[in-house]
């Protein structure tokens, strides 16, 4: 059997559906590791496996290719999955090409290694490369998990991060650029990621967009409560948006929750329906079954917008159009728009089938005591970080942020998560904690 790595970047984005990965592969006899992304990349890796994710490159090209060769010398093979593989600003394939482009460069990865893509345009982009990595359409965990079969095993963990709050209106926001959490050289404006992606010129446009949108949804939700005083709204913000700016906004209003606390899915699970701009968010509550409305009170425009979403579900272009949507409650599943971006929902099936097809790492039995070793190591590297920091304003600063996104709390409740899973998966697996950012997962007695 493998051993199995797999990074968590944003808890709230990614570890759910990872968690449930990570379990059917240890009931497959797999060691699977899930951890904060940088954490083995900072005190060495414990042996050979398989590496599922995307963090092996820090940015686009040209790639910064020292945690690569770190991963090439521990002899793990990279099976590069991308959680931002096809969500795009554009309406059509080419421009969702250009920016697949831009992500990574695929030539870096060899024969060893493999390309997993959403969908159906994004591998024929691949293998039209010509690259010595092979591409394997996979779909993504991220959606396979909001398929209905999933619900039912996750729903007590889906009411424990709600608070018990159910049939709602969910709005799900994501103008991180124009409200940002942080500003100065921090801002999101001035990252790399960013910066790869847009000129100046379109990043203005983009910032100008966003900052309308974002004034069209506050109106739009203050409306919508005072329009529909008993129904409850949940507002949830992009994970990079200040989250605070609307919680002073509808402070009176007492059918507004604005939270960023739990996971994003068992809101979505929990919902009534689901209001959005150009948010994958709107893909994920269609494969749940749930109404999804996208209001859009102004003209789209597809240098600034993920267009894609937008053609899910239903269109309100005005207020009154989205309280009538709202008060429908029809749902509708078509895959007609987004079947070549996400052709495949059964991904985590899929991954288990091509990890088990691979050749028994050798040394297995020394990984999980040596995992053990490197997260003190780990530990004590955080320690001394920490003190660095305290000095250093500007590194806090950054830490903070992007401590945000990874939320160290959430990360742990995934011993809670592989419990609600055990439903989907009843082999007797052990879920380890090795640290506060690293969980291993095995059959017991193995």
């Amino acid at each position: 059997m493998s051993v199995v790595y797999i990074p968590v970047e944003v808890s709230k984005r990614e570890l759910v559906a990872k968690t449930i990965l990570a379990r059917r592969l240890a009931s497959a006899g797999h060691l699977v590791f899930v951890f904060r992304s940088d954490l083995f990349d900072r005190v060495g890796w414990p042996g050979p496996g398989i590496y599922i994710g995307k963090n092996v490159f820090r940015s686009g090209p040209p790639c910064d290719l020292q945690f690569l060769k770190k991963m090439r010398g521990a002899g793990i093979r990279v099976w590069h999955l991308d959680e931002e593989g096809g969500i795009y600003l554009g309406n059509d394939e080419d421009a969702w090409q250009d920016f697949l482009s831009r992500r990574f460069d695929p030539r870096l990865l060899n024969q060893q290694d493999k390309i997993l893509a959403w969908g159906d345009w994004q591998a024929d982009f691949f293998k039209s490369q010509k690259l010595s990595a092979p591409v394997h359409m996979v779909g993504h965990t991220n959606f396979d998990i909001y398929r209905p079969q999933y619900a039912d095993a996750l729903r007590a963990f889906d009411v424990g991060q709600t608070g018990g709050k159910q049939d709602y209106i969910l709005i799900n926001t994501r103008f991180a650029i124009s409200n940002a959490p942080v500003t100065g050289d921090v801002h999101i404006i001035n990252s790399s990621i960013v910066r790869d992606f847009f000129d100046q010129s379109l990043l203005f446009e983009k910032l100008v967009a966003d900052g309308h949108l974002y004034y069209d949804f506050i109106i739009m939700i203050f409306n919508l409560a005072t329009r529909l005083p008993h129904r409850k709204i949940v507002l949830r913000p992009h994970p990079a948006e200040d989250s605070s700016s609307y919680r002073r906004i509808f402070a009176a209003l007492k059918n507004v929750h604005v939270t960023g606390e739990g996971d994003a899915g068992s809101w979505i699970r929990l919902a009534s329906c689901v209001i959005h701009n150009g948010c994958t968010t709107a893909i994920q509550a269609t494969i749940a079954e749930k109404l999804v409305i996208t209001y859009a009170p102004r003209p789209e425009d597809d240098r600034t917008t993920a267009c894609l979403p937008n053609r899910t579900g239903v269109i309100a272009e005005d207020l009154d159009t989205l309280i009538r949507l709202v008060d429908s409650e029809q749902s509708i599943f078509d895959r007609g728009q987004w079947k070549r971006t996400i052709s495949t929902l059964d991904t985590v099936d899929r991954l288990t089938e091509m990890v088990n097809g691979n050749i028994e790492e050798s040394g297995r039995s020394k990984t999980l005591p040596l995992a053990r070793l490197l997260c003190i190591k780990f530990r004590v590297s955080e320690t001394v970080r920490g003190l660095v920091r305290s000095i250093l304003p500007k590194k806090k600063s950054h830490f903070k942020h992007r401590m945000a996104l990874f939320d160290p709390a959430f990360f742990n409740k995934i011993a809670s998560i592989n419990e609600s899973a055990h439903e989907l998966y009843s082999s007797d697996i052990e879920c380890i904690k090795l640290d506060q950012a690293c969980y291993a997962f095995k059959m017991r007695n193995r």
